[in-house]
């Protein structure tokens, strides 16, 4: 403990260290004890200040993951269905390519009775994928001939996926389904009436029973 102005007086007139300046003393003693409390103060002044940093850093920090989780996962890509029915593209020659890409999301299932919109279903997650598989897994279209068992019913089909959305792909009940997106064709006339009847709950087409052909011949 540092002795007080009076005892360091009192020391000196005592006759210890008589060849000193008492004076000179006591003002170097006020000096260090200022010394002493401004450093205290400064140390004070930084942990204050530190604290104050870090919870304006913790407040941001905070602030921001409340206003990511406020905001949510990102709203799934609204698609609507053309006003009117498309027309099957016509394929190229070699129209081998799939009908749905793999990243497929959501399917727009949209049917029309001749070119009037009367029904649409949005289909997503593991069952889009699974009908995107079915049609991709139906063999490239041949030259097999059809029976002659047309409707009015069109079906299109808006592929989503992460990126946007895919080629629409068109298909027509009855008959073979010929099924399109342009790069890739499909007879898919069993597919086509599934959805049709899931998305009107409309009866299945019945298709003829007699057996299909690739061309003329002996029944």
């Amino acid at each position: 403990m540092s002795p007080s102005e009076s005892e360091l007086r009192a020391s000196l007139r005592a006759g210890e260290g008589d060849r000193l300046d008492a004076d000179a003393v006591v003002a170097q003693a006020r000096t260090a004890r200022r010394d002493r409390r401004r450093n205290q103060a400064a140390i004070g002044g930084a942990v204050v200040a530190v604290l104050a940093v870090g919870g304006v850093i913790t407040g941001v920090q905070v602030s921001h993951k409340d206003h990511t989780q406020a905001a949510g996962p990102s709203p799934q890509l609204t698609v609507a269905c053309p006003a009117s029915a498309p027309i099957v593209p016509q394929s190229f020659a070699a129209a081998t390519g799939p009908l749905f890409p793999d990243d497929v999301t959501a399917i727009k299932v949209c049917v029309y009775d001749v070119d009037r919109l009367t029904n649409s279903k949005d289909v997503d997650g593991p069952a889009a994928r699974s009908y995107a598989q079915r049609f991709n897994a139906l063999p490239v279209k041949g030259k097999m001939i059809c029976p002659q068992f047309l409707t009015q019913i069109t079906i299109a089909m808006l592929p989503v996926t992460p990126h946007g959305v895919a080629p629409t792909v068109v298909g027509k009940v009855g008959g073979c389904g010929t099924t399109s997106n342009g790069t890739g064709a499909r007879d898919a006339g069993q597919l086509l009436a599934e959805l049709q009847v899931g998305s009107s709950g409309s009866p299945i087409p019945t298709v003829p029973g007699h057996t299909l052909s690739h061309g003329p011949g002996p029944s």
